[in-house]
């Protein structure tokens, strides 16, 4: 798969056979080849994608969950936090709330980069009287 082409078409277009149409290809013939080279399928090579730009978007700028959800061409915000849930294993909300918790827990305010050191509840269990007190913010109000 021609990472130009994903980068080009991701926001609009999330169907493999788009993608082997571009390339003059078989869908057969995709599929294939993108799993010996990565590892992944086609589409989750795809949704990869939008993962990372869902998730840059949400770090990045003030742009609210409905917001991105439309920016990446979801039909609403519900699909939007249904597709992020699957793929990264909470919603957008509830990432925001762990990267917010676990920079407390790092000491770098301003750092949201999200440490899988911390995924263990027991471990962030400790900051959530912070959160709810209002020390810890995630950004955006009204969330």
């Amino acid at each position: 798969m021609c990472i130009e082409t994903v980068t080009e078409h991701y926001k609009d277009q999330r169907c493999a056979q788009f993608y082997a149409d571009q390339l003059g290809i078989s869908l057969q013939h995709l599929s294939t080849t993108v799993k010996q080279v990565t590892g992944k399928s086609v589409l989750d090579t795809i949704a990869y994608i939008v993962i990372i730009d869902a998730k840059a978007q949400l770090k990045g700028t003030d742009m609210t969950i409905q917001e991105i959800a439309y920016s990446l061409n979801f039909p609403n915000p519900s699909f939007f936090c249904k597709f992020f849930r699957r793929h990264v294993g909470m919603s957008p909300l509830e990432l925001e709330i762990v990267e917010s918790v676990t920079s407390k827990i790092n000491g770098s305010v301003g750092n949201t980069v999200f440490d899988s050191r911390y995924t263990d509840l027991s471990q962030l269990s400790a900051w959530i009287p912070l959160f709810l007190e209002g020390g810890v913010t995630v950004g955006r109000g009204g969330r």
